[in-house]
């Protein structure tokens, strides 16, 4: 939200100060115009004034030389205005250029910012993926150890069967001795996993359980 509106702040700068440019680019122009025009005034006066005999009259309104004096004011009023719009116009495009490097400065912040977030919520989408996928993982452990559990309980019963009846044959001593060895497998590897654990750091006992299950 803070990055939009900066970069709205910014966008509004820019175009004032493309007005601003616009604005004191005419002025120039008008004032080098006017520039001219008062040089071509003063050089008529000065020629009118070179060639007519010394005034008779004391009114300066009846001298053939009062036009041109009062354009020369004229054009010399209005170039002081035209400064002073320059001026002021000149001085808003510095405080917008000013205005301008700091809404540039805020932007890479919270450009920055919104970065950093971006990638942490990247970081964490990936660590909850992995964390499901390891859940995943020690739920299939769980469910094939109570498998190999339920197995071992079968074969134990069926051997306390076989060891109880009266009536044995060939078959079912083949089918005790199956029952033993897969109780003798399943305990030995129960040891196993008993004598890593004791063995290895805590955080690396999941990954153990994951890969042998994989």
């Amino acid at each position: 939200r803070e990055l939009e509106l900066t970069a709205h702040s910014l966008k509004g700068v820019e175009e004032e100060k493309k007005e601003l440019r616009t604005l004191t680019e005419s002025l120039q122009k008008t004032l080098e115009e006017l520039s001219v025009e008062k040089q071509r005034t003063l050089e008529m006066l000065e020629e009118n004034e070179s060639q007519l005999p010394l005034p008779t009259s004391p009114s300066k309104e009846q001298s053939p030389t009062w036009g041109l004096h009062c354009s020369l004011q004229q054009i010399e009023d209005k170039m002081q205005q035209l400064l002073e719009e320059k001026l002021l116009a000149e001085k808003r495009m510095k405080e917008n250029e000013e205005r301008s490097r700091a809404l540039e400065q805020e932007r890479e912040f919270y450009s920055s910012q919104s970065q950093a977030l971006q990638n942490s919520l990247s970081e964490l989408t990936a660590e909850k993926q992995q964390t499901e996928r390891d859940l995943k993982a020690e739920v299939k452990v769980r469910m094939d150890l109570e498998k190999r559990l339920r197995e071992a309980e079968e074969a134990l019963q069926s051997l306390e069967q076989g060891l109880n009846s009266l009536d044995r044959n060939q078959e079912k001593d083949e089918k005790m001795k199956a029952d033993v060895s897969n109780l003798r497998k399943f305990f030995e590897e129960c040891i196993r996993n008993a004598e890593l654990e004791a063995k290895m750091p805590v955080i690396m006992k999941n990954s153990v359980y994951i890969h042998k299950a994989a």
